[in-house]
């Protein structure tokens, strides 16, 4: 259940449904001295945290055009399920955005883009949403909604589906908005790109992967983009400044030593201790400190900020998360599936003849 509710909603939801285990073990100490009766009288409380029955209704507005929202709305009845256990009343409902209602509460809503969940104002008065449920939530119109993971505008161009959904006359690609979305992009045949943090263990394994890749075929057009944002004179990162400072130094030594790939000994070097800030010792057979410490320092901003528009501009937050040809994009962290994928779209690579290690259901990610 857990994994489902991060999965779903993110952290936020995570820690205000009593998730999180430092409040687990502060609870059970507090109750580990009482009788078995008190105990018992406890948990009938929590069962039923409110006396009365409140009248409110907790909304799952989607919209069946949007592929990536279908996983969300197949496991919102377990979502549903567990939220009518805490507050007795509640209702719960899937609205469409392609009918009445279901337009309606988009407008109501403040425009939000979908999936989103949203709970009406009786549900704020009950006394789970109250102790529970106001740090996973903000304003949303008539509405509060659960922070989470929003991503689909209903009232955009689908760019795929071969329908002018926007009535401007274009359709698809030849919509402007369209320009950035991955069917719409030129096919670079033989690319590969990896979206990647330098300090996520699933980028760390990513990244590792290619080593048996690349010892098989260098012919593949590789790149490697960061994951970050610009803020301010500096950068956000996940994993904090040393991030964001590994990321510049691998971006330096992809600069200065990009024949062969050999910038990939450094990366796969640090990724024995991607935590470690000792990172000279990595730069070896070749690969000279005082040219990644100076690039650093001379131009690593720079490198950084133009790296990371790709990832921005597409929309990811994955890593890593892979693209093929420039369109096709994947998911995983085994050589096997690296290739699988790359090879569904370039068939003639002599890798694609080759069992590499791993299978397509090793995976994970940061994000």
């Amino acid at each position: 259940m857990q994994k489902f509710l991060v999965f779903l909603i993110g952290v936020n939801l995570f820690i205000a449904l009593g998730c999180n285990k430092k409040e687990e073990k502060e609870e059970a100490n507090k109750t580990v001295t009482k009788d078995k009766n008190t105990q018992k009288e406890t948990k009938a409380k929590e069962a039923n945290t409110s006396d009365k029955a409140i009248k409110g209704t907790m909304y799952f507005l989607t919209d069946k055009r949007c592929k990536k929202c279908k996983r969300y709305e197949q496991m919102i009845g377990r979502l549903f399920k567990n939220f009518t256990s805490k507050m007795k009343g509640l209702k719960t409902k899937i609205v469409y955005y392609g009918t009445p209602e279901g337009k309606k509460l988009y407008k109501d809503s403040g425009k939000e883009k979908l999936p989103v969940i949203l709970f009406s104002k009786g549900v704020q008065e009950a006394e789970f949403f109250k102790t529970k449920l106001k740090r996973a939530v903000s304003p949303a119109g008539k509405y509060v909604k659960l922070k989470g993971r929003q991503f689909f505008d209903p009232t955009a161009e689908i760019c795929d589906n071969s329908k002018d959904d926007t009535g401007n006359g274009k359709v698809d690609c030849d919509d402007p908005s369209c320009k950035n979305d991955l069917a719409c992009r030129e096919e670079i045949k033989g690319r590969l790109d990896v979206f990647v943090m330098s300090q996520c263990p699933y980028g760390v394994k990513g990244l590792d992967a290619m080593k048996e890749v690349l010892q098989n075929t260098k012919d593949i057009d590789f790149h490697i983009n960061y994951i970050a944002q610009k803020q301010g004179n500096g950068f956000k990162a996940l994993h904090g400044q040393p991030e964001v400072d590994e990321n510049i130094r691998q971006l330096c030594a992809i600069k200065n030593y990009p024949k062969d790939y050999k910038y990939m000994d450094y990366i796969w070097c640090r990724n024995k201790n991607y935590k470690s800030n000792k990172w000279k010792s990595c730069a070896k057979d070749d690969i000279k400190a005082e040219v990644i410490e100076k690039c650093f320092k001379e131009e690593g901003n720079k490198l950084l900020e133009e790296n990371i528009k790709k990832a921005n501009k597409l929309g990811i937050g994955a890593s890593p998360s892979w693209i093929t040809n420039n369109r096709y994009k994947f998911s995983g962290i085994s050589p096997e599936k690296i290739k699988k994928e790359f090879c569904k779209h370039n068939k003639d690579y002599k890798i694609c003849d080759k069992k590499l290690s791993g299978g397509s259901k090793v995976k994970g990610s940061c994000g």
